[in-house]
C-alpha cells in the first residue's frame, strides 16, 4: 500500500498508528493485535517536505464483499458485493 504525499518529519510509527485510529470504520471487524503493518520505505516526493511511503501489510479485503480480515474462499457473507463500488454484482463482473 503506498501512501502518498505524507510531511516527512512523521516517523514510521506515526503513520502506523494514524492507519489505525484515523480508519476505524473501514477496519472495525480487523483484529490490530494480529495484524503488523510496517513502513518498507519511502519514495521521494517532488516537494522536499513530503514522501511516499510504502507500507507492507497482510490486511486483505474479501472479494465477495467489501470487508476486510476475509479472502473470498472463507467468506461467511452470502450476498455478492462489488468491492468497488458495492453493487450488487462481483468484481468479476464489474463495468466500472
Amino acid at each position: 500500500m503506498v501512501i502518498r504525499y505524507v510531511i516527512k518529519i512523521n516517523s514510521d510509527e506515526d503513520i502506523v498508528s494514524s492507519l489505525r485510529t484515523q480508519n476505524r470504520h473501514i477496519s472495525e471487524d480487523v483484529d490490530w493485535g494480529k495484524v503488523s503493518a510496517r513502513v518498507c520505505y519511502r519514495r521521494r516526493a517532488r516537494n522536499d517536505f513530503e514522501c511516499h511511503p510504502l507500507l507492507e501489510t497482510p490486511l486483505v479485503q474479501c472479494s465477495r464483499c467489501p470487508g476486510y480480515g476475509d479472502a473470498k474462499r472463507i467468506c461467511k457473507n452470502v450476498s455478492k458485493r462489488c468491492a468497488h463500488y458495492g453493487g450488487d454484482h462481483t468484481g468479476a463482473t464489474c463495468w466500472a
